[in-house]
């Protein structure tokens, strides 16, 4: 049952969330919105909310590779 720790430990490896989003959301972000874009109904207020659900998604899947390392089965959401 190591194949899905190794699995895991590369997927949580990505850099996605700590270098590209934290980039968008420090200085893109911030920067876009100080030229005029609204942040409230506009671009950067969606990519903000897609965002927080990837990290949502992530949070579930290393709850799920968790449980499943445990020999536990699922009765929780199906992603």
């Amino acid at each position: 049952m190591r194949k899905p720790a190794k699995w895991w430990s590369f997927l949580r490896g990505l850099p996605t969330d700590r270098f590209h989003h934290a980039k968008e959301e420090v200085f893109l972000f911030p920067s876009l919105e100080s030229h005029g874009m609204p942040r409230e109904g506009g671009p950067t207020g969606v990519m903000f909310v897609e965002h927080e659900i990837g990290r949502q998604l992530v949070r579930e899947m290393e709850g799920s590779v968790a449980a499943g390392l445990k020999g536990e089965t699922g009765s929780g959401p199906v992603l």
